[in-house]
């Protein structure tokens, strides 16, 4: 049986994206962007149902439980989890995950808790994070304690032990659910981390009655579709100053750019363009609202205004 996901973390950023300012939250992803086929990941929860008697549903929910599980938690359908970075300086840094066996980590880097900056992705989102100590309280004192009181309430549901501190990992809690989650939090647009499920066709089946109040699960496919719908370009610039008979260099104003997928382009890609600017530094003048523009897959994206000064110094 094919599973319709793939894997493929081939990205870095261990101190974030240096295109933008800090501090700065990240989403990160090892999907590609492709949501998992759900009807395939059914076809197992049947496949584990079926060894016991329709009528024996507490056996039923048990190997649906185990296999689901089970094959969430290892890692196969991908990871999704959280990193502010309150500087571009190692180690300075905090992230947030869900796991199995673990519930709710913060600052996660064992081999099963692993959420450090430097594992690689292949898809991420990250924008500026203002009012971070406000943020980060808000985080820790509220949203993650509401989900891992969620969290609780399905393991309850499914017979499971809970644990008031982190939470417990199932299925429908997982480290999807929780990241999309976070994120939606503190950010006013939000990201689709959930599939549509039609728990209650199912719930008799598996022998899991809570599932007829289950309409969607968290997958890191739909994580990382989401993400990539949105166009992440943007080219920054900076002022110049220049004293006269100064050689100009179209690069002097250049800070950095990133295309529709979040990735860092250099100066020397030829899809960013100085519109023709040049500069005279033969005399003293003023050149005001200069833009580079960027020509992405997704159309052209100008940088912000800067003004070029080419002055005498004393």
């Amino acid at each position: 049986m094919k599973i319709i996901r793939e894997i493929d973390a081939d990205k870095s950023a261990p101190t974030g994206q240096h295109a933008i300012s800090y501090p700065q939250i990240s989403i990160r992803t090892n999907r590609t962007p492709d949501r998992t086929n759900l009807d395939e990941i059914v076809e197992i929860a049947d496949n584990a149902a079926a060894q016991f008697p329709i009528e024996d549903q507490a056996h039923r929910s048990e190997a649906v439980f185990k296999k689901l599980t089970s094959y969430f938690g290892s890692g196969t359908l991908g990871h999704a989890w959280i990193i502010i970075f309150n500087s571009d300086k190692d180690g300075d840094y905090t992230s947030y995950g869900f796991h199995d066996k673990y519930g709710f980590v913060k600052n996660g880097t064992g081999g099963g808790t692993n959420d450090r900056p430097d594992r690689k992705f292949n898809i991420s989102l990250t924008v500026p994070l203002k009012n971070l100590e406000e943020t980060q309280s808000n985080l820790e004192q509220n949203v993650i304690p509401n989900l891992i009181i969620q969290s609780n309430i399905v393991a309850n549901a499914m017979g499971l032990p809970t644990n008031e501190v982190s939470g417990v990992y199932t299925p429908i809690n997982n480290c999807s659910w929780f990241a999309g989650n976070v994120w939606n939090a503190i950010k006013d647009e939000p990201l689709v981390f959930e599939q549509d499920f039609d728990g209650a066709a199912h719930a008799y089946n598996w022998g899991m009655p809570f599932l007829n109040d289950v309409t969607s699960i968290g997958d890191p496919g739909m994580i990382a579709e989401s993400i990539a719908d949105i166009d992440q370009s943007k080219i920054t610039l900076k002022d110049v100053t220049l004293s006269l008979g100064e050689k100009w260099d179209r690069e002097l104003p250049f800070v950095s750019c990133l295309d529709e997928k979040g990735n860092t382009v250099e100066w020397k890609d030829s899809r960013i363009s100085s519109n023709g600017l040049n500069i005279d530094t033969s005399k003293a003048g003023v050149y005001n609202n200069i833009k580079y523009t960027f020509n992405g897959e997704q159309g052209k994206v100008d940088s912000n205004p800067i003004t070029i000064n080419v002055k005498i110094m004393m």
